[in-house]
């Protein structure tokens, strides 16, 4: 090899080839690198297009080894796609025409001496569309651009005439910060490393694509597309998309979760394009067939389990056989009720999140075997105020059923039907009742010394509350039913039978009774019994289980004057001040007065009397 240049000026690794042509032709002729080349007989396209002959014969004029600059040389490697060492990415993973440079390695490179264009050198990996801070200075980079043909050329002498102080003050003016995780991993990965094995197993300009976009997604929502970024946004949803990604398939699934549980828009029908927007279009629309790599599977498989898809409707190129989810709506639909109704109830039930309130009907989602049976369920719902003309009884003995444990309410007593919020399954009372018909024996007349259930209690002094349990239970051989009548209102018991249940009353109450003192619902007043940090609201305490205290539960008279000491629920403070409940809501909110537990788990507002005496005095305290 000859070498006709002198002085020899070397390739730097780091550097691009066009910033290498440029930089010769400074040292050489002062001059720009277009008639430099052409005096050697090089076309300079061809050194942009970085043919093999092009490089060669640059090689060959200054005596460089030919195999250095390889390592930087892209190869083509398609249409509009290029190789680069081991990896092969299509045009858009470059800046294209856009010149990228950090102002503090120009100034470093100035300090060589001499014309200044001999030495500022563009770097590699200035080049690629995701680097996007010098991991040397830790400045954001400068992108500049020529609106002209000879943009292609990223001269640094035309596209950065700064230079001493000038190049200085635009270096300070920069805010420092740490490389992308992305950034760094896309470089580590060029030099031959490895990192996350999701990553890893893709196509490199893919992982970079994937995520920007869901970073894109996460940062600045569904319809902003990553062309519009700034360059500081741009790496801020690099930052946020590699904190998914990096962490695989799971990772990203969580942020197309976190998506969706954010989405708050109730108008219309919602579908996946609304959900994920951009990030979906680009998945299903994007142009020229490219590649993109598993992100389009993990979305259309999040889709089909999370999302309530049609079967037989296309996602994202492949058609779903069978429905995997049923969202509120199409549940509703379905069986034919009010979405509002079903969403209630799943809730109640504990099928769909609590907080889902701002979310549409058509992103509410439950597994469909779930779904299907707990809109059964929903049928055969019927309230407690229904119950007596089902079991043929009172609504009192209806009632007791219901507390002493017998029917068990549906969704934790938490289920609104009519003007009721407690529900019971319909086939659970008619497989009670049936049960009971077929184990009581039949009289076909009113029988001496049997009484029906409100007789017998009264002539026993034993509670319904006792005899009840005792009669499902099995436990009373005396148990008959009088012919042409159902229901309990057929059942006879004889008094004396029900003398072994009745005891003395021990001081205190059984929950139900101090319930009713307390002017509060079954539901609430468990939910006040229930424990939770620093103790439950209401105190009890655990006794033998007996006919007074059929729960094993007891509250002494102390136990419910320290709780109304304490507390006041809304409804006992609207009548203690005569306020109707808005105005009372109203006058505790501006006197910053908060119910000490959420009401949505108890049910009903309580408050501490120490916050409200606290409080400024209002009017309605006068």
């Amino acid at each position: 090899m000859t070498e006709l240049l002198r002085p020899f000026l070397p390739f730097d690794p780091a550097e691009t080839l066009l910033s290498w042509a440029a930089r010769l032709a400074a040292l050489h002729t002062g001059d720009r690198f277009v008639p430099f080349l052409r005096d050697f007989g090089i076309e300079p396209k061809s050194i942009v297009l970085n043919s093999e002959d092009a490089v060669e014969r640059l090689c060959e004029v200054t005596g460089q080894d030919p195999a250095v600059v390889a390592q930087n040389r892209l190869k083509r490697a398609g249409v509009r796609r290029f190789a680069l060492r081991d990896e092969v990415f299509p045009l858009e993973f470059t800046k294209g025409a856009m010149t990228a440079f950090c102002p503090a390695c120009l100034a470093e490179d100035d300090r060589a001496g001499g014309n200044m264009h001999a030495h500022r050198r563009g770097k590699l990996i200035w080049t690629l569309r995701h680097v996007l801070t010098c991991p040397v200075h830790g400045l954001p980079l400068v992108e500049r651009r020529r609106e002209s043909w000879d943009s292609i050329y990223h001269e640094l002498s035309l596209l950065v005439p700064e230079e001493g102080e000038s190049l200085a003050a635009l270096a300070e003016g920069l805010e420092r910060r740490a490389p992308s995780g992305l950034q760094d991993y896309l470089i580590s990965r060029l030099e031959g490393g490895t990192g996350p094995a999701w990553l890893d197993g893709q196509g490199i300009e893919q992982a970079a694509r994937t995520t920007e976009v869901l970073g894109t997604l996460l940062e600045f929502g569904r319809d902003r597309v990553t062309s519009d970024l700034t360059l500081a946004e741009r790496d801020e949803a690099c930052r946020t998309g590699w904190h998914y990604t990096s962490r695989g398939a799971e990772g990203v699934r969580e942020a197309l979760q976190t998506v969706q549980d954010a989405f708050r828009d109730r108008n219309g029908k919602v579908g996946p394009q609304k959900v994920f927007g951009q990030m979906f279009k680009w998945l299903a629309y994007g142009t020229n067939q490219k590649d993109v790599g598993p992100i389009r599977d993990l979305l259309r498989e999040h889709i089909f389990d999370t999302m309530a898809v049609v079967p037989g409707d296309e996602v994202l190129g492949e058609v779903l056989p069978v429905r995997r989810r049923h969202s509120v709506l199409s549940l509703a639909e379905h069986i034919k009720v009010h979405p509002k109704t079903l969403r209630n109830f799943l809730k109640a039930c504990g099928a769909v999140a609590p907080d889902c309130e701002e979310q549409p009907d058509t992103l509410v989602t439950l597994d469909v075997a779930e779904g299907e049976r707990l809109a059964e369920l929903l049928k055969n719902a019927v309230p407690v105020s229904k119950l007596p003309k089902l079991m043929n009884c009172t609504r009192s003995q209806a009632q007791l059923m219901v507390d002493c444990g017998i029917l068990k309410p549906i969704g934790r007593g938490g289920i609104e039907i009519g003007n009721s919020r407690c529900a019971i399954d319909r086939r659970e009372v008619e497989e009670l009742m049936a049960d009971l018909k077929r184990r009581l024996p039949v009289i076909r007349r009113e029988p001496e010394g049997r009484h029906g259930l409100a007789r017998t209690a009264e002539l026993s002094r034993v509670t319904l509350d006792v005899i009840l349990p005792a009669l499902f239970d099995g436990k009373l051989t005396s148990a008959a039913r009088l012919a042409g009548q159902n229901g309990l209102a057929a059942v006879r018991l004889d008094p004396v039978e029900l003398a072994r249940f009745a005891t003395v009353r021990p001081l205190g109450y059984g929950p139900s009774e101090a319930f009713k003192i307390l002017k509060v619902s079954l539901r609430v007043g468990r939910a006040l019994l229930a424990e939770r940090p620093g103790g439950p609201l209401l105190r009890s305490r655990r006794v033998p289980v007996s006919a007074f205290a059929r729960a094993g539960i007891w509250l002494m008279p102390q136990d419910l004057a320290d709780f109304q000491c304490e507390y006041a629920t809304h409804g006992n403070l609207c009548m203690e001040t005569g306020l109707h409940h808005m105005e009372l809501s109203h006058a505790l909110k501006k006197m910053g007065v908060e119910p000490v537990v959420d009401p949505e788990e108890i049910g009903v507002r309580v408050y501490r009397w120490a916050d409200i005496r606290a409080a400024p005095v209002d009017i309605w305290l006068t």
